[in-house]
């Protein structure tokens, strides 16, 4: 069960739920939006997380959002499982955010950026708009290493780069920094 609520959290807005100024409730069919990643995309606290964070201020009602990050894992092993889990769920929206696991294995940089290049691939052929997230080291590794592999990936693949390298992406307080950085990328959602 433990392993459930890590992996994936699934939230609708209801009817009551507020919505802030300026998100755009249109009229279509429920965005999709899923975050991937390793630990960096899963928080310690589940409601308190950048992907809650933006889903709750920066998303439209009508999201479904599914947290399918997990703790240790890897751009190779994580988006394997992950991507195939969200084209299932016919996602519209995701964020990617891998690079601190692979970094304390130390994957070399052409594989991990071939791994996520290769995963983001699936995603964009399933018509999901994709934001890479490129963060400053963290702990032991980060993605410090990744970076550039990173940037020019998010550039082959069409996708928008999310470039944290200068957001605190340490601790709780600064889950709401990096929900802001990358809904201000993002832009009003349809």
């Amino acid at each position: 069960m433990a392993a459930f609520a890590l992996l994936v959290t699934a939230c609708a807005s209801g009817p009551d739920t507020a919505v802030p100024a300026g998100v755009d409730q249109g009229t279509g069919e429920a965005v999709v939006y899923v975050a991937l990643g390793g630990g960096g995309s899963t928080g310690d606290d589940l409601r308190g997380s950048w992907s809650q964070l933006l889903f709750r201020s920066s998303l439209p009602r009508r999201t479904i959002h599914v947290n399918l990050a997990g703790h240790g894992s890897t751009v190779c092993c994580g988006l394997a499982d992950q991507v195939a889990r969200a084209i299932e769920l016919k996602v519209t929206l995701a964020t990617v955010w891998f690079g601190d696991e692979d970094a304390e294995l130390a994957t070399p940089a052409d594989r991990f950026a071939e791994d996520l290049e290769a995963g983001i691939a699936r995603l964009r052929a399933a018509g999901t708009r994709v934001l890479v997230i490129a963060a400053p080291a963290r702990g032991a590794g980060g993605v410090g290493p990744y970076e550039q592999e990173i940037t020019e990936v998010a550039t082959r693949t069409g996708s928008d780069l999310v470039d944290l390298t200068e957001v605190d992406v340490t601790g709780t307080a600064a889950q709401q920094g990096i929900a802001d950085a990358i809904a201000e990328v993002l832009g009003p959602v349809r």
